[in-house]
């Protein structure tokens, strides 16, 4: 109840050599519970597996299930989480992670439902406004890109400060570059570049900025962009294909001798990538 999860941890795992197989069992519990506090996810998940199967009354402790469906949801087992979660779906952290593993394991309007029962049943509950974001990331996942814009924006109205704002402005403009929006879209990835030029969204929002142009065939625009995300973001995973595109902008304004350039420097920089064969090609 202090926080101190490590020295719970111990005091948990030396209490399981009891004589008292109930005791052990709580002190089972208890150790699964300090892992997940602790971020120990594949060992939390194993300390509870263990538990349900040495004492079979604890798959129905709504206590168990939480942690169970919990540590599954944090290894990635989303089917599993499921399972465990949906059977105390009448709390708010269930319902949170519950509507999470929905979303990552491909059902998003399951999210959707789970996350407005949240809202609508526990409104001041810590999970609310990741709950609010993430009903956004759940019609976004659905494809559902006016239902994605209007959750994102209704977001950052009701939190103007949250720290989730340049992912919600991103995706917001992803949403109309989708829908073929790309003025709008441009405007948005801008913000992101204004506002967080330092943030994981940054190099992404210069590569649509990119394909957007591209899109319209403003090769000279694009090429703009692209080479800004070389210049602002080498270390990046897009810089490799924003070489690429640059090269293929440069060819189709007939600019050769710099497109020949870019695909050296892409040969140059990313060998063993992938991209490297298309660049030989271009270059050809």
């Amino acid at each position: 109840n202090q926080g101190r999860y490590g020295e719970a941890l111990e005091a948990f795992h030396a209490g399981q050599g009891t004589d008292s197989g109930a005791l052990r069992s709580e002190m089972r519990l208890g150790e699964g519970a300090c892992r997940l506090a602790l971020g120990e996810w594949e060992p939390a998940r194993d300390t509870l597996e263990r538990l349900g199967a040495a004492a079979p009354a604890y798959r129905s402790d709504r206590r168990y299930l939480y942690l169970r469906g919990l540590a599954a949801y944090q290894v990635g087992r989303d089917s599993e989480a499921i399972v465990h979660l949906q059977d105390v779906a009448a709390e708010a952290p269930a319902l949170f992670y519950l509507g999470r593993a929905y979303i990552r394991s491909g059902r998003p309007l399951l999210g959707v439902e789970k996350l407005k029962q949240l809202l609508g049943e526990f409104p001041e509950s810590e999970f609310v406004e990741e709950a609010e974001f993430l009903l956004g990331e759940a019609f976004l996942a659905a494809q559902d890109h006016l239902s994605a814009m209007t959750s994102y924006e209704k977001f950052l109205r009701q939190y103007p400060r949250t720290a989730l704002r340049p992912a919600a402005v991103f995706k917001i403009a992803v949403s109309q570059f989708s829908l073929g929006d790309f003025l709008q879209a441009r405007g948005g990835f801008q913000s992101v570049l204004q506002e967080a030029p330092q943030s994981e969204f940054a190099a992404p929002a210069l590569y649509l900025i990119g394909e957007s142009f591209r899109r319209q065939e403003r090769y000279k625009d694009a090429a703009f962009a692209y080479a800004d995300l070389i210049q602002g973001y080498s270390a990046h995973e897009l810089a490799p294909l924003a070489h690429l595109l640059l090269a293929d902008c440069q060819w189709r304004q007939e600019l050769y001798g710099p497109a020949r350039t870019t695909t050296q420097a892409l040969l140059r920089k990313f060998p063993d990538h992938p991209l490297a064969a298309s660049a030989l090609m271009l270059e050809g």
